[in-house]
């Protein structure tokens, strides 16, 4: 059966068709709704997550340090007396050292051993600590920060006089994140309120130009501080012009001490340079004084060789200087004896010059006296003349016998005279 619906005809069949996909999604929304009510319903709470942002605070544990070490070496001195008498036999009756310590801690003569709890200052209800010097002298408090928290930031320290209000000192921490130990150390015999300022993050301006104490360092709370103190309460009045001019004077102090670092180094270098020249002087001297030591071995071994001499050889050295002396003397005679023969042969030659001179004029006349004969008796027989020429003749020849004696004579006195200059 076919119906006309406008132009079309539809069937049965097609208005399934047609309605399908709109069921199929009924029926989905159907088993969605019912599982989200069932899983809604029957859900429970199995776990928890908590969300928690960075925080930074701080715990404080401030440890009286004078008396508790005070404390200590006075327990120290007792316990050390007390182990003296028991080892010395005069403890008494009792057995063991730790009953004998027993009864002297009954009668009160020593007490128990100090511990640094039973030191711990215990702060205000403000949260503030009170500290003091109980005669005068500087004692020490030993100040521990610990983080509380999970972030980091650092801390302001106040030191207020207790009775007048001023503040005597403000110092700051580094930024920080687990603990931070300070000594703070005072001499003031009335109370100094410590109080703190917790900052949390990165430190602010502001903040910057109040004194920094190190992770280690000390806070000096002095009487001296008390009268120049110029700020109180919890203001801390900051003079910038002052920050200023110690800044710079801070700034010039470290150009001088760098010039001077400079310089030392120079000095230093010099110094150096300096050591060196007198090393190798050192070494120069003593390698001076190995080779004298060297030479001073040799002399002592030509001493000592010296002393082995034989003595025989010294007494030929005697013998021969005795021989050299005679030979001396004996040369000395020689030369008297030479002396005594120039002075002889002198006088011989004086005499030969006067014989000589006796001998000249009597040639001369009788060389005269032959010429006259000779003349007055030309004519005289041949015999005669030849007598009287012979004469004549040995005249001659005994004149020149004479001179030739005499220069010869000349000669031997030279001869003398130059040997006389000679011994002389």
């Amino acid at each position: 059966m076919k119906k006309l619906i406008g132009r079309k005809f539809y069937t049965y069949k097609n208005i399934i068709y047609m309605l399908l996909p709109a069921i199929i999604a009924s029926i989905m929304c159907i088993v969605y709704l019912v599982g989200l009510t069932f899983a809604w319903f029957t859900d429970s709470l199995s776990g928890s997550s908590t969300i928690t942002a960075s925080s930074f605070d701080l715990g404080f544990k401030l440890l009286d340090r004078t008396s508790y070490d005070n404390a200590s070496k006075d327990y120290a001195s007792k316990y050390s007396m007390a182990k003296q008498l028991f080892d010395a036999g005069m403890a008494g009756a009792y057995s063991s050292f730790d009953d004998y310590l027993d009864a002297l801690r009954k009668s009160g003569l020593i007490g128990e051993e100090p511990k640094e709890d039973d030191y711990i200052a215990k702060a205000e209800t403000s949260g503030d600590y009170n500290i003091s010097s109980t005669d005068g002298t500087k004692v020490q408090y030993n100040l521990t920060l610990t983080r509380n928290g999970t972030g980091t930031g650092y801390c302001i320290i106040t030191a207020t006089d207790a009775a007048t209000g001023k503040v005597i000192s403000k110092e700051r921490t580094d930024n920080f994140g687990e603990s931070y130990a300070i000594t703070i150390s005072t001499d003031i015999d009335t109370d100094v309120v410590i109080s703190f300022e917790v900052v949390w993050g990165v430190i602010r301006e502001d903040h910057s130009t109040i004194d920094r104490v190190l992770n280690g360092g000390t806070i000096d709370v002095l009487k001296s501080a008390i009268s120049t103190a110029s700020y109180s309460g919890s203001e801390y009045k900051i003079d910038v012009n002052s920050i200023k001019n110690n800044i710079l004077s801070n700034n010039n102090a470290d150009i001088s001490n760098k010039n001077n670092l400079v310089s030392n180094e120079n000095n230093i270098l010099s110094n150096n340079n300096d050591n060196i020249y007198n090393e190798n002087n050192l070494l120069s001297d003593k390698n001076n004084i190995t080779s004298d030591t060297n030479n001073i071995e040799s002399v002592e071994n030509d001493i000592i060789d010296d002393k082995n001499i034989p003595e025989d050889n010294i007494t030929s050295n005697k013998d021969d200087i005795l021989n050299d002396k005679n030979n001396l003397a004996s040369d000395e005679n020689n030369i008297t004896s030479d002396t005594s023969n120039i002075e002889s042969v002198e006088n011989d030659i004086e005499d030969d010059k006067n014989i000589s001179e006796d001998n000249i004029i009597s040639d001369e006349s009788s060389t005269k006296n032959g010429e006259n004969n000779i003349i007055d008796k030309e004519e005289n027989n041949v015999q005669s003349e030849e007598i009287s020429t012979d004469k004549s003749q040995s005249g001659n020849s005994d004149i020149e016998e004479n001179n030739i004696n005499i220069s010869n004579d000349i000669a031997v006195q030279e001869d003398l005279n130059s040997t006389g200059d000679k011994i002389e």
